[in-house]
């Protein structure tokens, strides 16, 4: 099987891998490295759904684009899966939970099953790949960990 990229970086939101391994990806891509980022939750609900105080974090049309020109400068490829971010999805998060408290049982997880089927096709299509997950204990990069 030939590999999809020389180097995956899976990715738990569009900033992560940019902001963690930027310097990396763009060195290896200067090598002549081919370099995919793989991003996971990228999307949210429609925007006028959003309060006006959350929308700059709700503009996922802003948002990818912003990690597009930033993947272009650094010489790397996106690819989104279109996983709606846990701060937006169903059920709302309890009153005492924060987006920075890991779920107490994988139940909690919903996405968990596609990125399963992720994680099966990046390991299956490369053999060197990156996860910066970051810190914090934040509900999307745990279930992406």
């Amino acid at each position: 099987m030939k590999p999809l990229a020389d180097i995956i970086v899976l990715s738990p939101h569009l900033d992560d891998a940019v902001l963690s391994l930027g310097a990396m990806i763009g060195r290896e891509a200067a090598k002549g490295r081919r370099v995919e980022v793989w991003t996971c939750f990228t999307t949210g609900p429609e925007l006028e759904t959003i309060p006006a105080s959350l929308r700059t974090l709700g503009d996922y049309s802003m948002r990818r684009n912003e990690d597009k020109r930033a993947l272009d400068a650094l010489g790397a490829h996106p690819r989104w899966f279109n996983l709606q971010e846990r701060l937006w999805r169903q059920p709302a998060l309890k009153r005492h939970y924060h987006i920075f408290h890991t779920p107490p049982t994988l139940e909690e997880f919903a996405a968990l099953p596609a990125l399963r089927a992720i994680a099966r096709e990046l390991i299956l299509g490369t053999s060197e790949f990156y996860a910066p997950l970051g810190v914090g204990h934040h509900h999307d990069h745990v279930e992406v960990a």
